[in-house]
């Protein structure tokens, strides 16, 4: 008898022991783990705003990470969520507690005043802010740059022999880096320069004044006793007049339109000069935009995410929910291959995700496949498609390849709506302990349980 009894006990002491191999989410099928000799766990730990002003960003991208999980629901990785509040103080705090799980690889935060107060050194970060400035090969960002936004617009204007270019927008953080970018990008086209810019103080209300900077004298219709020189100006079209081909301008939201507003007044439209502008698709509803260009992102392999994410919540996900998405699902299938690190992805090629190929750049940037589309009423169409790869050269002038720049990219874009659990009911943050494993539930079977 007593032997059996220590028989039992060392069964029961094999069992206890068996590694526990996990992800968010589990199906009610029971499997057998396997050992810890055929496979190791990859700790990655994701660093967002679940509480705060910005809560409905970080939930949204959380949601969208754990899509991704399901996706990928065999993988080795065992992802953490850690609350930055969406403040600089609660990014350091996540960081600390991220490090000490002895995390592979950190993803987030989401701003970069977030990303500003994190050590330098230490576990390697991929974020989602795209201030450039803050960025090593230990601190990388997955965020779309203005330098590829820049680099389709400037070449499809040179495969246009569009060689004179004007620029206006803010002079501010954003405003340097978009002229830095164009002083890049335009070195590729041969005879390209940039002829006209006007950069305005930001809180600037009246900015017709930085518009004349950029046009060619105008003269009063009203005016009496015209001069024949100025009845000459008058006569001729100002497209015959201006100084630029096409017309880039770094301004989105109410202030765009107000621009667009003072450019239409002088004759300067879409119709008459190509106008390029930075900022999103989603957010072009004014009709005054008409006919602008600007760049997207590709949408072609977004449909099991769209779907699901629609299917959970009843919304459409934001492209900040995109971005978490594809970052979790490459780290995801890096995991089934090995160890996951940053260094790991930025040896990688490409990853095709819901927005297309992406590659890491070992200065911490990154190249985004782009492509260029013209606002058409309420839809758009497409001008030039996102390039299937980045190295088949191009074929004008020196388009060699995709060249990477230092650049930021423009403000980030909050959700429409308000985020609910998978069983409709609104999430809310428990007092708990600052980390949380999810206990692999699967999307709709309880509900999704939040980490702090």
């Amino acid at each position: 008898m007593k032997r059996l009894w220590i028989l039992l006990a060392l069964i029961c002491s094999a069992c206890t022991s068996a590694p526990k191999i996990s992800s968010f989410f589990q199906e009610k099928n029971i499997i057998t783990p396997p050992s810890e000799q055929e496979i190791s766990v990859s700790t990655v730990s994701m660093l967002l705003p679940l509480t705060g002003k910005q809560e409905e960003i970080g939930k949204n991208m959380q949601n969208a990470a754990l899509i991704a999980l399901q996706k990928n629901k065999t993988s080795p990785v065992k992802l953490l969520f850690f609350d930055t509040k969406g403040t600089p103080e609660g990014a350091k705090e996540a960081y600390r507690w991220a490090e000490a799980q002895n995390s592979d690889m950190i993803l987030g935060p989401v701003f970069s005043s977030e990303l500003a107060a994190l050590p330098t050194l230490g576990t390697g970060v991929l974020s989602y802010t795209s201030d450039s400035t803050l960025l090593n090969n230990r601190r990388a960002s997955f965020a779309v740059l203005i330098a590829d936004q820049i680099r389709q617009m400037v070449r499809y204007a040179c495969e246009n022999e569009q060689y004179r270019l004007a620029a206006i927008g803010p002079e501010n953080k954003v405003g340097q880096i978009v002229m830095n970018a164009m002083d890049e990008a335009i070195k590729q086209c041969p005879g390209m320069s940039l002829t006209k810019y006007a950069l305005y103080n930001e809180k600037e209300e009246n900015m017709t004044p930085s518009v004349l900077k950029i046009l060619p004298p105008m003269i009063d219709i009203k005016k009496k006793d015209l001069t024949p020189e100025e009845e000459e100006i008058l006569a001729t079209p100002i497209q015959e007049r201006v100084e630029f081909d096409s017309l880039f301008v770094f301004e989105e939201g109410i202030r765009l339109s107000q621009l667009m507003a003072i450019l239409a007044f002088y004759d300067v439209t879409p119709k008459a000069f190509p106008i390029y502008t930075l900022a999103s698709v989603k957010s072009l509803k004014d009709s005054m935009l008409n006919n602008v260009l600007f760049t997207d992102l590709s949408t072609t392999s977004s449909t099991y995410f769209t779907r699901q994410y629609m299917q959970f919540f009843g919304q459409k996900p934001s492209r900040l929910a995109e971005l978490a998405y594809d970052s979790v699902d490459w780290v995801a299938q890096q995991a089934e291959n090995g160890s996951v690190h940053l260094i790991d992805l930025q040896n990688m090629d490409e990853f095709t995700g819901v927005n297309g190929l992406v590659r890491l750049n070992s200065d911490g940037t990154n190249n985004r496949a782009m492509r260029l589309v013209q606002k058409k009423g309420k839809s758009v169409i497409e001008i030039q498609p996102a390039p299937e790869n980045f190295d088949v050269p191009e074929k004008q002038n020196d388009w060699l390849t995709m060249p990477t720049f230092q650049s930021d990219d423009l403000t980030l874009i909050s959700p429409e709506s308000s985020v609910e659990s998978l069983d409709g009911s609104e999430l809310s943050t428990p007092s708990v302990s600052p980390v949380q494993q999810h206990e692999n539930q699967f999307p709709g079977q309880d509900k999704i349980v939040d980490a702090i």
